[in-house]
């Protein structure tokens, strides 16, 4: 037997207060009568009911993003390009076609059903090669599709963002959180996750760094822990598990850091959460999956890929798999970035 049932929608009310009356009272006093004027309660006058803001609604003017469910793809399917459906332009996703003959192994590929992706609309699935020694890890850069050693563009985020992701990975029971976003440093020879979230000490994490261009830094933009008995976000990392994870930076600095359940588990300006840095400098996106440092293509290895450097803090065979991204250039409003962790939850229909 079938059951049909429709969910409430959501909505804002809008109210106005009547015009304040009031009421003369008299007393007699020794010396005359006195009058006093004393004003009636407020009252509320009509009210009108509006929709409430829906993910499209917020998502209307963002800049860059990227949702894997639409890119039209079947699972398995080996993937060239993700296509940005934010408003700012030339900010593709891309593996070349050919880099420093590598084949379509490289790739990433679009995936439904692996028994630590949780999305059933689907998700782009990177999967690492941490000692570099077969050059497998999956990666998209910013970027051309040139058949040469390219290694596309950064991506850099200065100032006041707002940058979300809805991701899920499988990693090595030992290894530190996954990152859907990485970037290489020239000091450490490493290629680095810039996006952390991960539950420590029954706490949840949460880690951006830089570009990690100082040796004896990680070059933390935000390292902060929720620290507070009734604040803690009961968002899981466990592999398999949907996490849902919303930044905001303003132009004084201050983060706030949002889960899939709209808490602010993390705010600067309110003294929620515990920071070990936070400020203003920029952070840098070198792929999308772990990239490799480019390798030379030289006529004495006779076109073999040769480097050393390995990827941080993973091991061969992680995966991370991407529904969905997305940044704003800007801080948006703080009840809006709340929402939208909310929203996107509602959307990937996961309890």
């Amino acid at each position: 037997m079938a059951v049909e049932f429709t969910l409430p929608r959501k909505k804002n009310a809008t109210v106005s207060f009547q015009a304040q009356s009031s009421s003369e009272i008299s007393s007699s006093i020794e010396a005359g009568d006195v009058k006093f004027n004393v004003a009636n309660p407020d009252t509320f006058g009509d009210f009108s009911i509006g929709a409430a803001a829906t993910l499209e609604d917020i998502l209307e003017n963002v800049d860059i993003r990227f949702v894997a469910s639409t890119s039209g793809l079947s699972s398995g399917a080996i993937v060239q390009t993700w296509l940005n459906s934010g408003k700012e332009t030339g900010m593709n996703l891309s593996h070349p076609s050919k880099l420093n003959f590598r084949s379509d192994v490289d790739k990433p590929v679009f995936n439904i059903g692996d028994t630590h992706n949780p999305f059933t609309g689907g998700a782009m699935k990177f999967v690492a090669d941490a000692t570099s020694d077969t050059h497998e890890s999956k990666f998209f850069h910013f970027g051309g599709v040139a058949e040469d050693g390219s290694n596309g563009e950064r991506l850099k985020i200065s100032g006041d963002f707002t940058m979300y992701a809805v991701f899920s990975f499988d990693k090595s029971a030992f290894k530190a959180a996954m990152s859907p976003l990485w970037v290489y440093s020239t000091v450490r020879e490493t290629t680095n996750p810039v996006l952390e979230v991960l539950n420590s000490s029954q706490q949840m994490k949460v880690r951006l760094r830089g570009d990690n261009q100082i040796a004896t830094s990680y070059d933390s933009i935000l390292n902060a822990d929720d620290f507070g008995q009734d604040l803690q976000s009961k968002m899981t990392t466990a592999n398999g598990d949907m996490v849902i994870i919303v930044f905001s930076r303003d132009t004084s600095g201050n983060f706030s850091v949002y889960d899939d359940d709209a808490l602010g588990f993390i705010n600067a300006k309110k003294n929620i959460g515990r920071f070990d840095a936070a400020n203003n400098n920029d952070i840098f996106v070198d792929s999308f999956g772990p990239k490799c440092k480019n390798r030379d293509i030289t006529s004495i290895t006779g076109g073999r890929a040769v480097d050393n450097v390995s990827v941080a803090q993973i091991s061969d065979g992680d995966a991370v798999y991407l529904a969905e991204w997305g940044l704003f250039r800007k801080a948006i409003d703080g009840q809006k970035s709340a929402a939208l962790g909310r929203l996107l939850k509602q959307k990937y229909q996961i309890s």
